[in-house]
């Protein structure tokens, strides 16, 4: 069953833009040696799948996850089999100190391609998975500036997320910081793409519906949250576009009015039950969730008011203050002038070690680099629910 069914779409999104543009981008990637860091993970396993299928001179792909490498070479080699392509598959922190020499022993690179993200709002809910967030999320885009440089690479982009537009939880805040510093750092090589959360990738709630049914566990969700949901694969075509073929010094997002539209949990939860046979049984708490069998085509559910720290009703694209750009795709908008901060400024937050320092006041030193970010505080995280 096709994951746009869960979705309540009908159809996909990007094709016909990745289909118009799909010769041009053969004809670079054929000449191209390619970087990829995090790409293992959900994006950017998927885009990794797709770039090998167009054979690009080198692909290169880095990641901390030994596992996930060994599966993203296996889906490849049981694909698309073999190509005449440089493909190496690197398990290596970009955060070692050493990192550099990553590049500068395998480059040149054309092209460096980053999708390696901390991407929970319940990572702020200590000071030591705080700093890592800070670490990957924008700490690491300084870096990848570098390795632009060192490698000589013309194109550089890093995918961003909705949270990241008037961002109210530190994961968001942070995502938009590293869009401040791949713009202000990339050397007019830099590009993003914002959008929406990626339908059962790994460690979201969609994917734990289905893990949730599989070991017979009740099913959770807030009934108050929408969001946008696209496919990986409409993840990893607006991606490879906004990268290969959109304008530098820009950031895509979705524009398919009709198709990617917010879309509650519940609903999306009460497909997965369907294509199951089942129907949610209502619970009043947890605990009688946790209780209750399922049984006679009903499935139990608690499906709750969300009063956890950094969530907000709805998603957004576009941020207070930023303003569309013409784009070459009928499906993609593109974010031309945004809010810059100062250069002296951004440069101190990324020094900042939310290890040493109140949350408060992590949360008030952001805020003087990224005005339209407004926390939302209420003293719980999403670990302290089912």
């Amino acid at each position: 069953m096709s994951i746009l069914y869960f979705l309540n779409r009908k159809s996909s999104v990007f094709e016909r833009a990745f289909a118009s543009v799909r010769s041009e981008l053969l004809r670079i990637l054929s000449s191209s040696r390619v970087l990829v860091v995090g790409g293992a993970g959900s994006i950017g396993s998927s885009v990794v799948e797709i770039l090998f299928s167009m054979v690009p001179r080198a692909l290169h792909v880095v990641d901390v996850n030994e596992n996930a490498l060994a599966d993203l070479v296996r889906e490849v080699r049981s694909s698309v089999g073999y190509v005449d392509t440089d493909f190496r598959t690197i398990c290596f922190d970009p955060l070692h100190p050493g990192a550099d020499n990553l590049v500068k022993r395998n480059g040149p690179y054309d092209i460096i391609l980053n999708f390696a993200a901390v991407k929970h709002v319940r990572s702020e809910k200590d000071p030591f998975t705080l700093s890592r967030m800070f670490a990957v999320n924008m700490q690491l885009m300084r870096r990848l500036a570098t390795w632009a440089e060192i490698a000589q690479a013309e194109t550089l982009f890093s995918v961003s997320t909705d949270k990241a537009a008037n961002p109210a939880n530190l994961m968001g805040a942070s995502k938009r910081m590293m869009e401040m510093v791949g713009f202000t750092y990339g050397d007019g090589k830099f590009s993003s793409a914002r959008f929406a959360n990626v339908a059962f990738s790994n460690g979201s709630l969609l994917k734990a519906f289905w893990d949730r049914l599989d070991r017979e566990q009740p099913l959770s969700a807030p009934s108050n949250i929408k969001r946008f949901f696209i496919t990986h694969e409409e993840a990893a075509h607006l991606c490879l576009l906004e990268a290969l073929a959109g304008p530098k010094g820009t950031i895509a997002i979705p524009r398919a009015p009709g198709e990617i539209e917010l879309t509650s949990f519940v609903d999306v939860a009460t497909n997965v039950l369907a294509s199951r046979g089942y129907e949610p049984l209502i619970c009043d708490s947890e605990e009688q969730a946790r209780r209750t069998k399922p049984g006679n085509g009903k499935w139990p559910c608690y499906f709750f008011e969300s009063d956890t720290s950094g969530e907000k009703p709805f998603e957004e694209f576009i941020a207070q203050g930023e303003e569309l750009v013409d784009s070459p795709f009928e499906e993609i908008s593109l974010i031309g002038k945004l809010i810059m901060p100062d250069h002296k400024a951004l440069e101190s937050v990324l020094n900042i070690d939310p290890i040493t320092m109140p949350k408060e006041e992590v949360v008030n030193r952001v805020a003087d680099v990224v005005p339209e970010f407004h926390h939302i505080e209420t003293g719980k995280n999403l670990d302290q629910r089912m």
